[in-house]
């Protein structure tokens, strides 16, 4: 019974209408004088919602955006891929849109049906959108380009392209010394609005941009395989620290490397290049790589997506790979997860066309290569091509139109040793 205390009187008055009741039995007296139980309650104790007036609860579900276009973004959550549609109104994402990466939360009604879905911003979004507002249309195209201009010409050839990173080549080391190209780099570096990505070649073995020569290193670096066969992992991870440790202080800050293809034919192009013959061994070396490289500082590139095989040298031709795509699910794309899963920021896409990706385009120009490594692979940070200027492409179509397939297939940046300007 609840009582009103500004009232005192309420608890006599009702105590002298039910207690006569109470003390005698008395059914007429209180039918007579004492006001019905049910209005009682009624009137004194608070009420309360109804099973029917109750909201039911809605289902959270939270996951990560792992691929996107300009009009949907792809959720990959514990239990699968949802496809949200931007334009929905339950739709809410930072003002540049989903990004890689993004963390979403989706929340259902007890139908099923989209009540909110929630893309979160990230900090290198947020501020890559502060400075791509900044940026005019030529800068932003020129973001897109790593040429190779050579290290002296890198101030005065970003007054007409400022690009987004160069590639450099043996050139731009044979003559040098640590000293002077440290100079070179850091004066490209102060010209440039933006920094620069600088990188190197420097697989070890055949591709040795800079360890080749004295001046950087006694001698060069040994190949991936010949590592591994010498030193395991443990040796893996001590030349990937050699090779960060000279690099960054020259100014290089990525290295196009580690090689993730398999390759157990000595007649294939690749093999010397190749880490091993197997998927357990390369993904091991790529992993040692990757980790080490990024652990010290310098970023690594994983190449050549989505694998090299048996296919013949690309830098002068076209090139076909008929394997079936179960082949490269089982073997030749474990490398490279086991790279992204180890923090590798980039991807390098061959030149190859693979049959059973896509017969029409060579995977660097293919938007399901695209697909596949974005999707399946879940890999959100930036895929490159290989250079442009090799055979497979300029065989393939003329250099303008294979630099637009390229940005429309999905590369975030292009490798370009030529004519950058007209590309």
């Amino acid at each position: 019974m609840i009582l009103d205390k500004k009232s005192p009187l309420l608890s006599f008055v009702a105590l002298s209408l039910i207690l006569p009741a109470l003390l005698c039995g008395c059914d007429s007296y209180v039918a007579a004088y004492a006001p019905p139980v049910t209005a009682y309650m009624e009137e004194t104790l608070p009420q309360t919602e109804t099973a029917a007036e109750t909201e039911p609860p809605l289902t959270t579900v939270k996951g990560v955006v792992r691929a996107m276009t300009a009009e949907t973004a792809s959720v990959f959550t514990d239990n699968g891929k949802i496809e949200l549609t931007l334009s929905d109104p339950a739709v809410t994402a930072p003002g540049y849109g989903p990004m890689y990466g993004a963390e979403a939360t989706l929340r259902y009604d007890n139908e099923g049906k989209l009540v909110s879905a929630a893309i979160a911003g990230v900090e290198y979004g947020d501020k890559a959108y502060a400075l791509l507002k900044a940026m005019t249309a030529e800068e932003k195209a020129g973001q897109l380009i790593m040429a190779s201009p050579g290290l002296s010409s890198v101030p005065e050839a970003l007054k007409s392209c400022p690009m987004g990173g160069i590639v450099t080549f043996a050139s731009d080391f044979k003559y040098g010394t640590k000293d002077s190209v440290r100079a070179l780099i850091d004066s490209a570096q102060a010209a440039s609005k933006i920094p620069l990505i600088i990188s190197a070649d420097e697989e070890g073995g055949t591709v040795c941009r800079v360890s080749y020569y004295k001046a950087y290193r006694s001698d060069y670096f040994r190949s991936p395989r010949t590592v591994l066969a010498n030193g395991g992992l443990d040796g893996a991870k001590a030349d990937a620290k050699e090779k960060a440790e000279l690099l960054l202080s020259l100014g290089v800050n990525v290295n196009l490397a580690p090689v993730c293809d398999i390759s157990a034919d000595k007649n294939d192009f690749i093999y010397d290049r190749s880490p091993g013959g197997d998927a357990e061994t390369v993904s091991g070396y790529v992993s040692a790589v990757v980790e080490t490289s990024r652990g010290a500082g310098l970023g690594s590139v994983l190449k050549h997506f989505p694998g090299y095989g048996s296919a013949k040298d690309t830098h002068f031709g076209i090139a076909y790979d008929d394997r079936p795509i179960e082949r490269f699910r089982e073997s030749d794309f474990l490398p490279f997860a086991a790279g992204i899963k180890s923090g590798a920021g980039a991807v390098m896409y061959t030149h190859i066309i693979i049959n059973s990706i896509d017969p029409d385009y060579p995977a660097t120009l293919s938007k399901e290569a695209h697909r596949l490594l974005r999707e399946e692979l879940g890999f959100d940070g930036l895929a490159m091509t290989d250079d442009m200027n090799m055979g497979a492409i300029t065989k393939f179509t003329d250099g303008r139109s294979a630099a637009v397939a390229a940005i429309l297939a999905g590369n975030d940046m292009l490798a370009i040793s030529g004519d950058y300007m007209t590309a």
